[in-house]
C-alpha cells in the first residue's frame, strides 16, 4: 500500500476499527510510514475535538412544535399527493395521529411562533404573468434586422420594420420620375465636326475640327441665349483637343498629339502598340478681366505636359489623363508619366495662387489611378485604383486622404491641429469611379 491509498482510508481509520474491518495492510503501512502516521495522529485530534462538543438538542418544547410542523406538512403532502406510498417516520407518527385529532387545521409557520417572538410572517407567492416569449433564433433575427434597417436606411426603416411585425402590408412600388428636358442648338462656326463638350448654367465648351479646307482644332464657347459661338484660342491646334471639365470659373482641356513619324517612315495606326505621343494640359479662366473699361481676353496657361508611351501602361490605358476635379482654385489631376507610372497630383491654378502642387498619391506597377473626387474645401479627396488580375478582369479599390482633427495632450488644455491620413476606404476590388455629387459620396 502507497501513501496514497493509505490517505484514502485514514480519514475513516476510527470507524474501520469499529466495524471490525481488516486492517493489517493498512497497520503495516503505518508502522513504517511516518508522514502518514502524522496524519492519522491530526485526523483523530480533530475528531476528538468534535465529539468534544457539547452536544446542541432543541428544547422538549420547541422539539414538540418542530414536530407539530413537521407532521402539518406531511399531512398536506399527502394530500397533495394521494399517490405517495411511503410510510411515514417513526418519529413523526405520534405527531400525524395528534394532528389528525385536532379540529383546528395546524398552521405550519404559527407553529413556530411564541409569545416571545409573535406571528411569524405569511409570504405569499406572487404569481408571473405569463409572457410570450420568443425563441433563440427569433431574437437573433430580429436583432440581424434591427441593424440591417439600421444601416441600410436609418429610422424611416426601422419604423417600416416594425409595422411590418404587425401587419404585412401589401406590395408597394415606388417611382422617382426624372424629367429630362432634351434641347437642341445650333450655331455657325467653321469647326463642325464636335468631338468633346461641357456645359454650365450659360454656355457649352466645346472642341470640334473642320473639313478638308479647314482641318485645324478649335476650343470655343456656345452661349445657350444667343446660340453664338465664339473661339477660345487664338489660332486653331494642329493637335486634337478634348475638352475635360469646367468649374469655379476654370476650363480644362487636353492637347493630344498625334503619334511621331516611326524610323519605317510609317505613322502606324491607333491600334498600334508602339505609338508614343506628346502632350499638354492647358487651363482657362472664364472670368472676364476689366482693364481701362475694356474687356481683356484671358490667355490660357499650360499646367503640365509629357509624353505617352502605349508599350509602358496597360492595355486598357490609352491617354495619359485619367481623371480631373475641381477644388476652389485648385486642380486635382490623375496622370501616367512616360514610364507608365500613375500619379495624382493637385495643381495650382492661376498665377495669384499660394498653393503648391502637391503630390497626394503615387500607383504602384501595374495599377492605374483613375476618378478623383473631393468635397467642396477639399478636405476630403477620393480616387479609385484599377488594375487587371491574370484573368484579365479588371479589379478597383477607392482610397482617400482626410484632414482630420487631432489633440496633442498638454498641460492646461489639449492643442488641437490638424492631421492628413491617407488609407485604403473601400477594399473590394470592384468599386469604380467614386463621385462625390452635394457633399455626398
Amino acid at each position: 500500500m502507497n501513501c496514497t491509498e493509505a490517505q484514502v482510508l485514514l480519514a475513516a481509520h476510527r470507524e474501520l476499527n469499529n466495524i471490525d474491518v481488516e486492517t493489517a495492510e493498512l497497520d503495516a503501512h503505518l508502522e513504517r510510514c511516518t508522514s502518514c502516521r502524522l496524519a492519522l495522529a491530526r485526523y483523530s485530534l480533530i475528531g476528538e475535538q468534535v465529539r468534544s462538543l457539547t452536544t446542541l438538542e432543541p428544547s422538549p418544547d420547541a422539539y414538540a412544535k418542530l414536530m407539530q410542523a413537521l407532521a402539518a406538512e406531511h399531512s398536506q403532502l399527502i394530500q397533495r399527493s394521494p399517490s405517495v406510498s411511503s410510510p411515514p417516520p417513526e418519529f413523526l407518527k405520534p405527531y400525524l395521529r395528534e394532528h389528525a385529532y385536532s379540529s383546528v387545521k395546524t398552521n405550519p409557520l404559527a407553529a413556530f411562533s411564541s409569545a416571545a417572538t409573535g406571528p411569524l410572517p405569511v409570504f405569499k407567492a406572487v404569481r408571473k404573468k405569463r409572457r410570450s416569449s420568443l425563441g433563440q433564433f427569433a431574437v437573433i433575427g430580429l436583432a440581424a434586422v434591427f441593424l440591417m434597417a439600421l444601416m441600410m436606411g436609418g429610422i424611416t426603416s426601422l419604423l417600416l420594420v416594425a409595422h411590418d411585425h404587425v401587419t404585412p402590408p401589401p406590395a408597394l412600388s415606388v417611382n422617382n420620375h426624372t424629367d429630362v428636358a432634351q434641347v437642341s442648338y445650333t450655331t455657325t462656326t467653321a469647326y463642325i465636326n464636335v468631338i468633346s463638350a461641357v456645359a454650365d448654367r450659360t454656355s457649352i465648351y466645346y472642341t470640334a475640327y473642320g473639313n478638308d479646307n479647314n482641318g485645324g482644332w478649335m476650343l470655343e464657347q456656345l452661349d445657350r441665349t444667343t446660340k453664338i459661338s465664339t473661339p477660345l484660342l487664338a489660332s486653331a491646334s494642329n493637335s486634337p483637343l478634348i475638352v475635360l471639365g469646367s468649374a469655379n470659373g476654370w476650363l480644362v482641356w487636353l492637347q493630344f498629339d498625334e503619334p511621331k513619324i516611326s524610323k519605317l517612315g510609317v505613322v502606324p495606326n491607333h491600334t498600334s502598340h508602339s505609338l508614343i505621343r506628346t502632350w499638354s494640359l492647358h487651363y482657362l479662366s472664364l472670368n472676364s478681366v476689366q482693364g481701362r473699361g475694356i474687356v481683356v481676353p484671358n490667355q490660357p496657361v499650360t499646367l503640365l505636359s509629357g509624353s505617352f508611351d502605349q508599350n509602358a501602361v496597360a492595355s486598357w490605358i490609352h491617354t495619359p489623363i485619367q481623371g480631373i476635379w475641381f477644388i476652389q482654385n485648385t486642380l486635382l489631376v490623375a496622370t501616367v508619366d512616360e514610364n507608365g507610372t500613375s500619379h495624382l497630383v493637385r495643381y495650382p491654378l492661376g498665377s495669384k495662387n499660394n498653393f503648391v502642387a502637391t503630390e497626394i498619391a503615387k500607383a504602384s506597377s501595374e495599377h492605374v489611378i483613375t476618378s478623383p473626387t473631393a468635397n467642396s474645401d477639399g478636405t476630403q479627396i477620393y480616387w479609385a485604383e484599377e488594375w487587371q488580375s491574370i484573368d484579365e478582369n479588371l479589379h478597383s479599390n477607392v482610397w482617400t486622404q482626410q484632414v482630420v482633427d487631432a489633440q496633442i495632450p498638454s498641460r492646461g488644455h489639449a492643442a488641437r491641429y490638424k492631421m492628413t491620413i491617407k488609407q485604403a476606404f473601400l477594399e473590394n476590388g470592384m468599386s469604380f469611379t467614386p463621385l462625390v455629387v452635394n457633399g455626398n459620396l
